[in-house]
């Protein structure tokens, strides 16, 4: 009985599972409140608590509506998911997100999903990343020179992507590459190139 003999740890661990116990209960709570409040206002609801979340409901949620994520992803923190609903091809749910094994995602990363964007394995995504699949400036004038444009985003395997980077539409960046911190990348790379820049052009290569 070695409590008897060392109280210390049999408060640590009481501790422990008072602390464990507390824990199961607000997740408990908050996943029937969630499900309530998606049913009353739909992804929208679930996108604004993907805001503050920790891991472990960044991961649920994503999971839940319809992202499709590997083993041991890593969130840092909230994640912004922008155009889940209201876009003309938004698809009410987080399906166009696909995070493969062991990849981290910081805090604050931005996930436009009219089209899909696809993380492959290992992919570390910095602190404030946004990756967009469409541009639109809606029916107003610099429509006639600019477009609407959507496109899938791929990031390749092992690739880093620095804090602040922004990846735009359409652009497919290889396996084992580095983007610079702040860079705005408007174009696809090929695997092993370091790029940065506004806009991103190739710096160096990882040999």
């Amino acid at each position: 009985m070695p409590y008897l003999y060392n109280p210390i740890i049999f408060i640590d661990d009481m501790r422990r599972l008072i602390v464990r116990a507390s824990r199961k209960i607000v997740y408990f709570y908050q996943d029937i409140l969630s499900t309530i409040g998606f049913r009353i206002f739909g992804i929208d609801f679930i996108c604004r608590k993907l805001e503050s979340s920790d891991s472990y409901f960044t991961d649920r949620f994503l999971r839940k509506y319809g992202s499709e994520l590997g083993q041991h992803v890593n969130f840092k923190g909230g994640i912004i998911i922008d155009n889940a609903s209201k876009d003309k091809d938004s698809t009410n749910d987080f399906r166009n997100l696909i995070i493969r094994d062991n990849c981290y995602i910081g805090k604050k990363v931005f996930f436009d999903l009219p089209n899909q964007i696809l993380l492959e394995e290992e992919v570390v995504l910095g602190a404030g990343v946004s990756i967009f699949t469409h541009a639109d400036c809606g029916r107003r004038f610099m429509s006639q020179y600019y477009p609407r444009e959507t496109g899938p985003v791929v990031i390749g395997r092992g690739t880093w992507i620095g804090a602040n980077a922004t990846i735009l539409c359409n652009v497919k960046i290889g396996e084992k590459c580095v983007v610079a911190a702040g860079s705005v990348v408007t174009r696809s790379f090929g695997p092993n190139e370091i790029v940065g820049g506004v806009p991103a052009k190739k710096i160096g290569e990882i040999l």
